[in-house]
């Protein structure tokens, strides 16, 4: 978690409100198939169920990672998609090669 802080504080991220808009933001959302709860950090992520914005790109590449109980995709089914907007026509941007 110290790491992502950093980087963001590299990127000059500034925390002027919480939850509210910026420039940068890194988090945690799994790791592995692993809970853990500390005064640090909670993973998963504990929104990561109920945002399309994260539900939806990470249904494209894991859609079968289960997080509490459920498959990715299954959260993405039942979450929010207003104003979410693909990166790509065919939903795979994440496999087309660098330039």
């Amino acid at each position: 978690m110290q790491l992502c802080l950093d980087i963001e504080h590299r990127l000059k991220r500034v925390r002027k409100v919480r939850w509210g808009p910026r420039l940068v933001d890194i988090d945690i959302l799994t790791y592995g198939l692993q809970e853990i709860e500390s005064d640090h950090i909670t993973v998963p992520h504990p929104r990561m169920t109920e945002r399309g914005f994260v539900l939806v790109p990470l249904a494209e590449i894991a859609p079968d990672l289960p997080v509490l109980g459920r498959t990715v995709a299954d959260w993405a089914s039942k979450c929010e998609r207003d104003g979410i907007l693909p990166a790509s026509e065919d939903g795979h941007w994440w496999e087309e090669p660098l330039i």
